[in-house]
C-alpha cells in the first residue's frame, strides 16, 4: 500500500481543492467548523514548510499546516473520520515538528477536543503541557425576539474596502492582538466568503462579528466590541440583534467558540441562550 508525506512550502489548486473536499467530509460526519491555515504568505518564516498533506493511495487522509508567527506555530490538522485513531496524525506530526525546528520555531501550539483520549496522550508522550480549554457553544432558534433600535447590519464589498482599517482597528483592540493579526483574519474571512456584520451606535460601528453559513447552521466568529465601549452592555444588544437578523433569513443553529477562560463572554452566551456542545484543548510545546 503506496504511503507518503508530501512537505509544502506553497499549497497547489489542487492541492487545495483536496484539503476543502477533506475538511466538508469531516463537517458532515462530526459537525464541527474546523479552522485550517491555507494561505503561506503571511507565515513570518516564508521559506519555511508549513503544509505536511498525507497521501494512501493518492487519496489525501490527513493534512497538518502550521501559522508562524514571532517564531512560533500554530497547529491546524484535519485527518478523515474513517482513518482517525490509526496512527496517521501522529506520523504527520513527527515529520512536521522535524521541519519546524529545523527553521528554528521555539514555540508549537494544537487544539483536540477534551474527551480525545488518543491524541492526549500522543501530545503528553511529546512533552506537549495543556494551557487552554476553548467551549464551541450552540444556540437554537428562538420565536418571538423583539426589534432593537441599533443598527446591525452586515457590510457590502464597498464599505469593507472603504472601512478596512478603522475595522483591523476595532478587532485588534477588542482582542488585544497585533495589527498584522487582525489584517491576516480579516484577509482570511473574506477571501473565503464570509460575511461581516456590524454594530453601529450613532452611525459609528463599534461591534463586528463574521457569519459564516455551513450545512448545520449559521458560525460567528471573531465577535468583538470596541475596547471603550465595552462592559456597556453593547455586545449582548449586539449579539440579540444579529440572531434575530440570522433567524429572519432562516432559522437555523448557531455556532461559535469561546476560551473557558472567558468567563465574561462565557455568561454573556448563556444568557442569551448558547449551551457548550464540544471542549477543546489547547496544548503546547516550548522548544530549548
Amino acid at each position: 500500500m503506496e504511503e507518503k508525506i508530501e512537505v509544502v512550502i506553497t499549497l497547489s489548486k489542487k492541492q487545495k481543492e483536496e484539503i476543502y473536499q477533506l475538511l466538508e467530509d469531516c463537517k458532515r460526519k462530526d459537525f464541527t467548523e474546523l479552522d485550517f491555515f491555507m494561505e503561506q504568505e503571511w507565515n513570518e518564516i516564508l521559506d519555511c514548510p508549513c503544509f505536511f498533506l498525507f497521501y494512501r493511495e493518492k487519496q489525501l487522509l490527513c493534512a497538518v499546516s502550521a501559522f508562524i508567527v514571532k517564531r512560533e506555530a500554530e497547529i491546524s490538522a484535519v485527518t478523515r473520520f474513517e482513518d482517525r485513531r490509526k496512527g496517521l496524525f501522529s506520523k504527520v506530526m513527527k515529520e512536521t515538528l522535524q521541519v519546524l525546528t529545523k527553521h528554528g520555531i521555539k514555540k508549537v501550539s494544537f487544539r483536540i477536543e477534551d474527551d480525545n483520549d488518543k491524541a492526549k496522550k500522543i501530545l503528553e508522550h511529546w512533552k506537549y503541557s495543556k494551557i487552554q480549554m476553548d467551549c464551541f457553544m450552540i444556540l437554537l432558534p428562538k420565536k418571538g425576539e423583539k426589534e432593537n433600535k441599533e443598527e446591525v447590519r452586515c457590510f457590502t464589498p464597498f464599505e469593507i474596502k472603504e472601512k478596512k482599517q478603522e475595522l483591523v482597528e476595532i478587532h485588534c483592540s477588542a482582542f488585544g492582538g497585533t495589527n498584522m493579526e487582525s489584517e491576516w483574519i480579516f484577509e482570511e474571512n473574506f477571501s473565503e466568503g464570509i460575511e461581516l456584520w456590524g454594530y453601529w451606535i450613532e452611525n459609528q460601528v463599534i461591534g463586528l462579528c463574521f457569519v459564516s453559513t455551513i450545512e448545520q447552521g449559521y458560525y460567528l466568529s471573531a465577535i468583538s466590541i470596541c475596547k471603550r465601549e465595552q462592559g456597556k452592555g453593547y455586545g449582548k444588544r449586539f449579539l440579540k440583534e444579529l440572531l434575530r437578523q440570522l433567524w429572519k433569513q432562516e432559522k437555523k443553529t448557531v455556532f461559535l467558540q469561546v476560551s473557558g477562560e472567558n468567563t465574561v463572554a462565557m455568561n454573556l452566551y448563556e444568557k442569551l441562550g448558547f449551551s457548550v456542545k464540544q471542549r477543546l484543548l489547547t496544548y503546547q510545546m516550548i522548544f530549548k
